[in-house]
């Protein structure tokens, strides 16, 4: 929210500001998949530990369908027959509500932007959905006392090969800095970014195997190893673009896993963070909109009152209104996933 603000603030007040607020996005994004990442992983490391078998991949697949489909799709129809304003490359057409419906706009140039420029993150997350299964299944042959070691190895090789594939595209970076839908296409699919879920894997299985008593200590060295990676990343003392992401991504699961270990409960138990969770995706989907909405009234304060006042009034108007799309399309088939899993005696929950 606040970046897409900070880019609204550039095109109206024509003002730079601190280098760190134009790596805000970059960071929200490593945030977003390194949580995929630890939360996705949770149960199947918790099969390995426990030596049962892994969650059915067509139970996983039923439960991303149920949690991120139908609001999904919702926005993706909603906001093309509304013909709301988008400021991707052409507005939003038949082709577009079949690639997006699909998942597959982020491989077009021409429809990477388009309907709602946030959303080719839900794609790259739904290549992630496709591989995880896959990923823990092929690991799933070795003895089960190596399991969590094979494991991860494999997602720091993964993390390399990400890294590689980066490196190998360096060349592109220059162009994609002035093409946000080859920037998409190159650096911002699962290839390119990978290092943030495999973070987020590596941090689900420090998570599980440390003891109770010692996440205090776990929590400690997550946040040091997370310092470094955000000082340099959101500085951007790094290459951007080319190495940008991948040192958000290891700072994002760093305080992903900090912030587990060291915040209380009690805090993510509150009202206000629980209802802005459920809020959360809607937030995401139609913020963007929202932003631009209310920056046509908030443009005549200056910059940083500017900035703040659309921040908070478009995180407000965005809230209400998605509630009512939260209470009748999402929170129904959320209910649904939690009959169909109490249902499903093969299918396991993490033990958190």
């Amino acid at each position: 929210m606040c970046y897409h603000v900070w880019l609204a603030d550039i095109a109206v007040k024509h003002v730079q500001g601190p280098a760190f607020l134009t790596i805000l996005g970059a960071f929200a994004v490593a945030c977003f998949f390194a949580l995929s990442g630890f939360l996705l992983a949770l149960p199947y490391v918790a099969a390995f530990v426990e030596g049962r078998k892994l969650p059915a991949w067509t139970a996983f697949a039923r439960d991303r369908f149920l949690r991120i489909y139908p609001l999904y799709a919702f926005a993706v129809i909603t906001l093309v027959l509304l013909n709301v304003p988008n400021p991707g490359i052409h507005p939003g057409d038949a082709h577009d509500v079949i690639s997006h419906l699909t998942f597959t706009f982020v491989f077009n140039h021409e429809s990477a932007l388009t309907i709602d420029p946030p959303m080719w993150t839900m794609a790259t997350d739904v290549q992630f959905y496709v591989l995880l299964p896959v990923l823990f299944a092929a690991v799933a042959f070795f003895d089960r006392k190596r399991r969590l070691a094979v494991l991860a190895a494999s997602v720091v090789v993964l993390v390399a090969a990400s890294i590689v594939w980066r490196l190998a595209h360096a060349s592109a970076a220059d162009a994609a800095l002035q093409d946000f839908a080859l920037k998409v296409i190159i650096f911002e699919q699962l290839p390119a970014m990978f290092t943030a879920f495999g973070g987020g894997i590596l941090g689900a299985i420090a998570w599980y195997k440390a003891p109770r008593e010692r996440r205090t200590l776990l929590g400690i060295a997550a946040l040091l190893f997370a310092l470094p990676f955000l000082y340099y990343g959101l500085n951007n003392l790094v290459p951007y673009i080319v190495m940008n992401d991948v040192f958000c991504g290891a700072g994002a699961a760093g305080v992903l896993v900090a912030g587990c270990a060291l915040l209380p409960n009690r805090l993510f138990e509150s009202k206000p963070v629980m209802w802005a969770e459920r809020l959360s995706y809607g937030v995401y989907l139609f913020h963007f909109f929202v932003v631009d909405y209310v920056r046509q009234f908030t443009a005549p304060l200056p910059p940083w009152p500017y900035f703040f006042a659309t921040a908070a009034l478009a995180y407000v108007a965005t809230s209400v209104l998605v509630l009512p799309m939260y209470l009748w399309i999402e929170r129904p088939f959320l209910v649904l996933k939690s009959v169909l899993n109490k249902r499903a005696e093969h299918y396991l929950e993490p033990a958190a």
